[in-house]
């Protein structure tokens, strides 16, 4: 390769540097995967190292590749050495890493931990209403409201409980413009039947 600086044709000095792109995608595959995206992230940066042709006489920097360019996905970006084995890895290679450990994180994250969630029916317990109003109710709450909160986090949290009763009306709280919003805060004011 030809220098424009010294005109001299020699062999350049390849520098790989790590990119703003780089940098870009590790923080995208933390915002998405969190804690999970550790396994992606010396790939990423490997990934998208520009290469940084130099002048073997006087250093000036001549060309600077792409990343993902003909040429630069045959570009040994990362090698891993260990005692007298070794491993090098060309671009083409990371790609098709980051793709499948991608995908693999994506069903994981989406698709299988998507099933243990806090919203799912918790088991139907023996909970009376009675037995629940007389420790956490009204009553209960003006009496000792500690005790009342102390009953409620120990006892009736997570429980599944099969009441009768009929709403008597439902407040909107709409006073902070969240009604645009998927969550709207709101009084349900709820008559139950004494009997369960």
């Amino acid at each position: 390769m030809k220098c424009p600086f010294c005109d001299v044709v020699s062999n350049s000095i390849v520098e790989y540097r790590p990119s703003l792109l780089g940098y870009l995608l590790t923080i995208l595959a933390i915002l998405i995967f969190g804690i999970l995206s550790l396994v992606l992230l010396p790939l990423l940066v490997s990934l998208t190292k520009q290469a940084i042709h130099r002048c073997a006489k006087c250093l000036n920097e001549i060309k600077t590749t792409s990343y993902f360019g003909l040429s630069s996905m045959n570009d040994q970006v990362l090698t891993l050495k260990v005692g007298t084995f070794g491993v090098i890895f060309t671009r083409k290679m990371l790609f098709y890493a980051v793709l499948v450990i991608t995908a693999a994180l994506a069903i994981y994250v989406f698709l299988l931990v998507e099933t243990a969630h806090n919203h799912d029916m918790a088991p139907i317990s023996g909970i009376t209403w009675a037995a629940f109003s007389s420790e956490v109710g009204h009553a209960a709450w003006l009496k000792n409201k500690r005790q009342a909160e102390q009953n409620f986090f120990a006892k009736f949290v997570t429980k599944g409980v099969h009441w009768d009763g009929y709403v008597v009306r439902v407040i909107l709280l709409d006073d902070d413009g969240s009604a645009r919003s998927m969550h709207h805060p709101a009084t349900v004011l709820v008559k139950m039947n004494q009997n369960d």
